[in-house]
């Protein structure tokens, strides 16, 4: 059987002639492994297109323009796109070979870039990068306004050079540990494979065989799947990266609540011994407070009350008198010879019965009458709410025989006696003053008239 020439893309091939039922089953099963090949292209394409929707990470954008690229060039290079696609437009035929595979080149270049970071990742390849990419560009347009032989030739020199490239910076990027670089360099490798199969088989090195004359097609494909594979692996290394990140900083605010709350015990544990401190200083302060209204207000020898605090119990007494239409009654004490008995025996004698009637006084009244010293041996009683005269009668009458009663004061024993002049109070104008003379002269009359006695005003 004659030989026969089959042009298939730009390599001239010799293949020997087939029977015609051999032939149409060749043509089947090559038309069902390049229908699947171009489907899986556009299931892929369609599929990170919607993920670019979604996510909106222009890489899976510059994947689907890579992907769609990639469809073209290879419809060019199998006759498809002439047969079914662009059958009536032969002027792009004859472009789309150049264009399509220039294009995929282009956006492969910026799919690396993006996909490797190397603008963060490796600022001195990214120039490069970019500058192949810039090629790309130009070789994508070059067929439109230069010979299709010299827009080839930059296009296939453009990526070889881009392959080395590419293929160094993904062993950087592996040797830095970056998600997606090894399967990255795996894409690459099966592609330079495919690509090395179909040229070996080209040059007439290796057979004509299904494997080495469709090894392109199959680089490719398992390029776009390894690729998308890598999109995928890189958004699951992200995805690792933001939930370490989110469990980092979710640790970090786990600690700095405890360190909160530990501060805030610790502050509350502060405040509540300086409040406590701060109570005891009140308590403390209070109680100096009282001290010294009680040293303002109280005989420090009898513990009765001072004249500042029988004038103002008086003047009480005197208005509540008034407002409740009541009387009170106003008693001024005199220790008959007080004198003697301090001459005689020292003021140690005579303090202690001082002490000692003042005891005696603040028995025989109610608590809510006022016993005070106005000063030596001279005492006075405010007797409130008092009924009649015949009560504060019997009151004198009571302190008198108090005080009669004998004393042993420091184990000497002694007998007292006291002058009691009362003055009773109902009303009227006359001021605590006035009343106070008056009880004093009673007090007289009763020393006039033999001690140990009292007299009415």
């Amino acid at each position: 059987m004659a030989a026969a020439t089959i042009v298939v893309g730009p390599a001239i091939t010799p293949r020997p002639l087939q029977a015609a039922e051999a032939f149409w089953q060749d043509s089947l099963a090559a038309y069902a492994l390049l229908a699947g090949y171009f489907g899986m292209l556009l299931a892929l394409a369609l599929y990170n297109l919607l993920l670019w929707f979604s996510l909106r990470d222009h890489n899976y954008l510059t994947y689907v323009l890579f992907a769609t690229s990639m469809a073209v060039g290879q419809l060019s290079l199998n006759g498809f796109g002439n047969q079914f696609l662009w059958p009536d437009w032969p002027a792009w035929g004859n472009l789309a070979y150049t264009i399509g595979f220039a294009a995929a080149g282009l956006f492969g270049a910026l799919f690396t870039r993006g996909f490797l970071a190397t603008r963060h990742n490796l600022p001195r390849l990214d120039g490069a990068v970019i500058g192949l990419a810039a090629l790309f560009a130009v070789c994508t347009l070059l067929p439109l306004v230069a010979p299709y032989r010299l827009a080839a030739i930059l296009s296939s020199l453009t990526g070889v050079t881009f392959f080395v490239v590419a293929v160094f910076a993904g062993l950087r990027c592996w040797r830095a540990g970056q998600h997606g670089a090894r399967t990255f360099l795996l894409v690459w490798t099966v592609l330079l494979l495919g690509v090395a199969v179909v040229g070996l088989r080209n040059l007439n090195l290796l057979p004509t065989t299904f494997f080495s004359f469709y090894a392109m097609q199959m680089g490719s494909a398992l390029e776009m799947l390894l690729l998308s594979f890598a999109l995928a692996d890189r958004i699951n290394g992200l995805r690792r990266e933001k939930d370490a990140a989110q469990g980092e900083a979710l640790a970090t605010k786990q600690q700095l609540v405890g360190a909160l709350q530990r501060s805030e015990a610790s502050l509350e544990r502060r405040v509540a011994e300086r409040t406590e401190d701060l109570e005891g200083a009140n308590a403390r302060l209070r109680e100096n407070e009282r001290q010294l209204q009680a040293l303002a207000h109280t005989d420090t020898l009898t513990g009765l009350a001072n004249r500042l605090l029988f004038d103002a119990r008086l003047e009480q007494s005197m208005q509540q008198a008034r407002r409740n239409l009541g009387q009170i009654a106003l008693l001024l004490v005199d220790l008959d010879h007080f004198k003697s008995i301090n001459d005689r025996h020292g003021h140690a004698i005579g303090d202690a019965v001082l002490h000692c009637a003042a005891e005696r006084f603040r028995a025989a009244v109610r608590e809510a009458d006022t016993v005070a010293r106005l000063g030596g041996d001279e005492c006075a009683i405010v007797l409130a709410a008092i009924g009649s005269a015949a009560d504060v009668e019997r009151m004198a009458d009571k302190i008198v025989a108090a005080l009669r009663e004998p004393m042993r004061v420091l184990n000497m024993p002694l007998e007292l006696s006291c002058s009691i002049g009362l003055a009773m109070f109902s009303g009227g104008v006359l001021s605590p003053a006035e009343r106070l003379r008056r009880a004093d002269q009673a007090m007289y009359a009763a020393k006039d008239a033999g001690r140990g006695c009292y007299r009415m005003a």
